[in-house]
């Protein structure tokens, strides 16, 4: 079984089995086809640790690779429904307790 991850990692990338020896470039395209699907759909659980508090946020996730994302807040409760949608360069914050979209500026998302 310990020879597994090597099989695995030759599968991947074929050329280091013929003895080629592959750009850096090549590699990390290579382990980000292996890692990412086209699109993927998650649930998590985010931990917020202060010296004084903590707090933890369920988050459910639909990314279209590189493109498009959502997130989706279900707990806390005070945070609860709060949603994040980014399209390319653009992202749109809805909160329900205003009952409003809000476009963030790309100069915000910098910070």
């Amino acid at each position: 079984m310990k020879c597994l991850p090597v099989i695995t990692f030759l599968g991947v990338f074929p050329a280091i089995a013929l003895g080629a020896v592959p750009s850096v470039e090549s590699l990390i395209e290579g382990m980000e086809d292996t890692l990412w699907s086209d699109s993927n759909h998650g649930r998590s659980t985010m931990r917020i640790e202060t010296e004084h508090w903590a707090r933890e946020l369920n988050l459910e996730a639909w990314i279209d690779r590189t493109e498009k994302a959502l997130i989706r807040i279900h707990a806390q409760k005070k945070e609860a429904g709060i949603g994040s949608l980014r399209i390319g360069d653009a992202m749109w914050n809805y909160l329900p307790k205003l009952d409003r979209t809000i476009k963030i500026p790309p100069s915000m998302m910098l910070q």
